[in-house]
């Protein structure tokens, strides 16, 4: 039977055959910025798993297990948005898990607690849990800590349980890795985490500057370099390229590891990872010969290059991943995040170029229904709506029986594309200010602390704000009347950010 989370409970360190003391100063050092990170939400977790035909637990009464948690930001949208969900997070870190009882303190938060815990302490005593999150671990702690970390999803995850591990992948972090391996070269002789950030930043800004345009490494010298671009980009660079752990995995060798631990693997939280159509014609015949399909994954990686994967598992012996297709459509909700291109596209003329915001792409191979998709949900200020609400706007465009017969494959392979995004519920954010706004408590309790540049929205995202945005969000506790907020430009932009539940 699941028991609930032990916050008081003491650990005695000898419990463990080893410590991973190297990686507590680390974060206690150069704490890492605490976001939330929506593909490893617990509710897309949901909304995949019911993609791949399993039976998640109901968010609305889940036990939710972050391993590393950090200062609780990617935990906290589950516990607010979901008050009946209880949620545990756990950090090797006594610095960040501060941060985060602090954050709860101040929002008054019931089903949500924190612990400064190894996790090779975290055994059966705390029950099973229904969602387990490990992001940003699993590569970046040692071997034995990765076992450990098996052992508690084999031991810990309820029968429907399922477990979202993230890691770096070969083949495609070879190159970042040899990036890497000149990093910690160049650093090995300093013991100050400042240092040694200020001299991989010089190394990295000369190989930027100086390495050929047509040399193999280019690319990868160039993606790190982005990292000077990340919010905290200090922080990152230590805890990616500088950590003395920062292992890579082929997929098949993760695969093995859960076989050991009586786990498998369920499929990926990126959907369009999974379309094999998306590597070509060609790829895709070859790759639909290859039966087996971890093996088949496993070339799906090599062809792609892949880097990065975001995997759910689940147990041996318990439910079973299904081909995707239609059949799970009617219980799920898609919303799209793309926009129109306006200078290119001429509605009369029956034209319409979309595109990722602030991303060169342009989406115009549409047949008319995509296209009468995308405008449906575009119109809808980009809230998610069912299958059956969008098939009855989309059906007074028109179209023929046929063309409609077809409507639940064209939404499935608008999601294969990415263009579509799936979702377990529908949004809970609103698309028109209220006589009396109210923000999401997350977001509003972000705006109450010092210095705040970013917030996050209702659907899980790090969100940029301004001083004046800061400053309404502030006070939008529902209780104060619009007109006496003073901007109601800065009320449209906060509603536009999806910051806003009333």
């Amino acid at each position: 039977m699941s028991k609930s989370p032990r916050p008081d409970k003491q650990k005695n360190a000898s419990a463990s055959p080893a410590r991973d003391t190297a990686t507590q100063e680390s974060y206690d050092d150069k704490p890492y910025p605490s976001y939330p990170y929506p593909l490893s939400q617990a509710e897309h977790v949901a909304a995949i798993a019911t993609l791949l035909k399993l039976k998640p637990v109901p968010l609305e009464k889940a036990r939710v297990l972050e391993l590393g948690c950090a200062g609780g930001g990617n935990l906290f949208p589950t516990a607010i948005k979901y008050p009946q969900s209880t949620c545990l997070g756990i950090d090797l870190s006594p610095v960040q898990i501060r941060e985060a009882e602090q954050h709860t303190s101040a929002m008054k938060l019931g089903n949500i607690k924190f612990e400064a815990l190894d996790i090779m302490d975290l055994d059966s005593s705390y029950g099973t849990f229904d969602y387990i999150i490990c992001h940003g671990v699993f590569s970046w702690v040692p071997d034995f800590v990765r076992e450990r970390i098996l052992e508690i999803c084999e031991k810990n995850l309820s029968p429907r349980g399922i477990a979202m591990i993230t890691f770096n992948t070969l083949p495609g972090w070879a190159s970042l890795g040899a990036v890497r391996d000149m990093m910690m070269r160049h650093t090995r002789q300093s013991q100050d985490n400042a240092k040694k950030i200020a001299q991989a930043k010089s190394l990295l800004s000369l190989l930027y500057k100086f390495v050929p345009e047509k040399a193999n490494i280019r690319s990868a010298v160039v993606q790190a370099m982005e990292s000077f671009n990340r919010p905290n980009s200090d922080s990152y660079i230590l805890h990616e390229y500088l950590e003395h752990n920062n292992k890579p995995f082929f997929f098949e060798e993760f695969n093995d590891a859960l076989t050991q631990h009586n786990l498998q693997y369920l499929g990926d939280s990126v959907l369009d990872k999974m379309f094999t159509g998306n590597l070509g014609a060609e790829a895709d015949g070859l790759l639909s010969q290859i039966k087996d399909p971890i093996k088949r994954e496993q070339y799906v990686d090599f062809i792609s290059n892949r880097q990065f994967r975001w995997a759910l598992v689940g147990k041996q012996g318990g439910q079973k991943p299904g081909v995707i297709d239609t059949d799970s459509l009617g219980s799920l909700y898609f919303s799209t995040h793309i926009e129109r291109v306006e200078a290119k596209s001429d509605p009369e003329k029956g034209v319409f170029v979309y595109a990722l915001p602030g991303v060169g792409i342009d989406y115009t191979s549409l047949t008319p229904v995509m296209t009468a998709i995308i405008e449906t949900l575009i119109a809808a200020k980009k809230r998610a709506l069912s299958l059956s609400d969008i098939r009855d706007i989309v059906s007074t465009c028109g179209f023929d029986d046929h063309a409609m017969s077809l409507f639940p494959n064209t939404v499935l392979l608008l999601c294969f594309h990415a263009v579509l995004d799936v979702h377990i519920a529908p949004s809970c954010f609103t698309t028109e200010v209220s006589q009396k706004p109210k923000a999401f408590d997350l977001a509003r309790h972000q705006a109450s602390q010092a210095d705040c540049t970013w917030v996050t929205s209702l659907d899980n995202k790090v969100t940029a704000v301004s001083a004046d945005e800061v400053a309404i969000l502030r006070q939008l506790d529902g209780t104060t009347p619009r007109e006496a907020l003073g901007s109601d430009l800065v009320l449209e932009s906060l509603c536009a950010k999806k910051l806003l539940v009333g």
